[in-house]
């Protein structure tokens, strides 16, 4: 048999039978795609995600069978107990994750991002870009400039301005955090992600995988 795809950037894969004869074809359905669609000699059907689908028959050479994965964008979240990437999600399209790299970002820093949780994220198909990929369009907060004074502590149960020490309202980290504004309040962008595996040859700027939430 043959296999003609554009996978992974392309959810469509077409296997094609080649030699007469019984066979029982196992299209293994990934657990990511929500909604697949399998178009054979006999109709179409709709496996599970997560589930090993079989079409066994008797074929003809030149039989096709045609899959269609869904590649829908989404974000996912760590287990809380993964300190690192609490409070941040990462983006995967397919079986591919993706990376925010400064190299295709307008206006603001990778470090100062904080992506939306529910805005729709977009698709852009770009052949002319790391040997054609589909970059993901983002939508998210950043201020134009880096404000934040040199030294990147500050305590959490007082502060000295003003004369005195004043007990900064917060319960956790990420209050203290927002005392300082809600990302919300900074200027929206949009960020271009590509896909992970792509990151690093255009040079050496900052990159992230885990993004934080806007707040």
């Amino acid at each position: 048999m043959s296999v003609e795809t554009g996978y992974p950037h392309d959810g469509r894969v077409v296997v094609t039978v080649t030699d007469d004869g019984p066979l029982a074809l196992g299209l293994r359905i990934p657990v990511w795609s929500d909604t697949t669609t399998v178009h054979g000699p006999d109709g179409a059907a709709h496996p599970e995600p997560g589930t090993l689908h079989v079409v066994d028959r008797h074929w003809t050479a030149g039989d096709t069978v045609e899959l269609v994965f869904d590649t829908t964008p989404h974000r996912y979240v760590a287990d809380t107990r993964i300190d690192a990437a609490r409070g941040q999600v990462a983006i995967e399209r397919g079986p591919l994750v993706y990376a925010v790299e400064q190299a295709d970002q307008q206006g603001f820093t990778v470090d100062d991002l904080t992506v939306d949780a529910v805005a729709p994220i977009t698709e852009e198909r770009r052949d002319d870009l790391l040997d054609g990929i589909v970059t993901l369009r983002v939508p998210g907060h950043a201020p134009a400039g880096h404000e934040q004074a040199a030294w990147p502590y500050q305590r959490l149960d007082a502060s000295r301005s003003g004369g005195g020490d004043h007990a900064v309202d917060a319960t956790s980290v990420d209050d203290a955090a927002g005392s300082q504004g809600a990302t919300t309040d900074l200027p929206a962008v949009t960020a271009t992600a590509v896909p992970y595996y792509a990151w690093a040859n255009r040079g050496a700027a900052p990159m992230r995988v885990w993004l934080p939430l806007a707040r």
